[in-house]
């Protein structure tokens, strides 16, 4: 019977690429039946692909001493078959009441940070765990009863990054049979047996009946979930080359897309590139979609937000707004946070005014200049009188989050230039000398905030 399964190991290695020879791969092992069978398992193979293996033990500290005991059992098997090993012990439920989350995410977290660390330490190549097809199927029940898209109903899956799943063909019946059939011990977790977890209700109850009609559906749902992957795998391709042609720039925590490319294409798609980008449900991704035609902020979780606004869509975590203040009769400036250098000179001959450059004649204006963010109530001067910053903005179509960032000139009279947007009108040229404003990239590679 085991040849039978280490068979099924490794043609799940040939097809999922799982592990190569030479592979020091580190072992987690609660102590349960899976991951005791995930041990012997390897350790058959270890000599045929010149594995090199270690073991690697997570406490919960959910059990009491039944959790210490499933910890004193794995050191106890590594020790028994010389393997290194590596264990940790953190309070799950604390540390899910710090952290507001529920204790199967808390747990989950710890536990593959441990394992990573533990990972890196040895030196290691790859993380085996013991997840099987019965706990694949498992996943993909619950996460179709909750409501999940294709991702969620792919399962589990084979190998994700560093992590492989080297049982992911096996049942766990099969797996119990022969370790049972051999006489292996192995820890049995009583909590297994709650049905008020959702999970467990569904293996102890749900699943039992599920066999009695339909037979082995779990290596069905298996199969089905690994069609399911492939198609994921292929929307997500196309939704992050739909986010490489909306792209407008990167920031750390921050990227700007153009709306009209999301607009124009497939909403299936949209929706596959917004999760890719946010990682967050339906919910706020429909919200969000349902924005495209109009305008709005909406949040996700973990301080994510987004913002549409003026044919562009932004997902960021912090407001960004123009934190310097200068104060130059004639000099340079640097403002890092949009990618500028003001300048101020004087010079004997006026040239012609742009967005970026303007002169004024040195009686049009009274110095120093101060060079700041926009305030409430901000006005310049127009040949028709006077108008709001905001009105301006609007006006030019230049998105919300934009107008923090763009540096307002004034000078004692009052603001004279909005650097990149609009000169203050003057009744005449001025007189000589003139001076000289301008505003220009710093880094001519980088994003700067007048790049449409």
């Amino acid at each position: 019977m085991l040849q039978e399964l280490l068979e099924k190991i490794e043609q799940a290695r040939r097809e999922f690429s799982l592990f190569e020879r030479g592979d020091r791969i580190l072992l987690a092992v609660s102590g349960g039946p899976d991951s005791v069978f995930l041990l012997h398992a390897l350790l058959e193979l270890r000599g045929k692909y010149g594995l090199e293996l270690a073991v690697a033990h997570f406490n919960h500290m959910l059990r009491g001493e039944e959790s210490d005991a499933d910890e004193r059992f794995v050191a106890e098997l590594a020790k028994g078959k010389g393997l290194p090993f590596f264990s940790e012990r953190k309070d799950v439920l604390e540390f899910s009441r710090r952290e507001k989350l529920n204790l199967e995410d808390a747990a989950r977290k710890l536990r593959y940070d441990f394992l990573e660390r533990a990972l890196e330490g040895w030196r290691g190549d790859l993380i085996a765990t013991g997840h099987t097809l019965s706990d694949n199927a498992e996943t993909v029940f619950l996460n179709l009863l909750r409501g999940s898209d294709l991702k969620g109903i792919s399962g589990i899956r084979p190998k994700r990054g560093k992590i492989i799943r080297p049982l992911i063909t096996l049942s766990r019946e099969e797996i119990l049979e022969y370790l049972d059939t051999a006489r292996i011990p192995y820890r049995v977790d009583r909590t297994n047996l709650d049905i008020t977890c959702n999970r467990n209700f569904l293996r102890n109850r749900v699943f039992p009946i599920l066999k009695e009609r339909f037979g082995d559906f779990e290596s069905r749902v298996t199969y089905a979930s690994f069609l399911f992957q492939e198609e994921a795998d292929f929307l997500a391709s196309l939704a992050r080359e739909l986010i490489a042609k909306a792209r407008k720039a990167s920031f750390p925590d921050e990227i700007l897309l153009d709306r009209e490319a999301l607009r124009k294409a497939e909403q299936v798609l949209v929706r596959w590139a917004l999760h890719e980008l946010t990682g967050s449900g339906h919910r706020p991704i429909k919200d969000l979609i349902g924005l495209l035609d109009k305008e709005g902020r909406i949040s996700f979780a973990e301080g994510l937000k987004a913002e549409i606004s003026m044919g562009e869509v932004r997902l960021y975590r912090k407001e960004k707004a123009l934190q310097k203040t200068c104060r130059l009769e004639t000099g340079t400036c640097e403002f890092p946070e949009i990618n500028a250098l003001f300048t101020v000179e004087k010079t004997e001959k006026r040239g012609k005014n742009t967005l970026f450059t303007v002169y004024f004649g040195s009686n049009q204006v009274e110095p120093p200049f101060l060079v700041r963010r926009r305030k409430r109530g901000d006005r310049i001067r127009t040949k028709a009188g006077t108008r709001k910053l905001k009105d301006l903005f609007i006006d030019r179509k230049i998105p919300r989050w934009r107008r923090d960032l763009i540096p307002v000139v004034e000078d004692k009279r009052g603001i004279i230039w909005v650097a990149g947007v609009q000169r203050a009108w003057m009744p005449d040229e001025g007189k000589e000398p003139y001076f000289k404003m301008e505003v220009r990239k710093n880094d001519p590679r980088a994003f700067w905030i007048y790049d449409i």
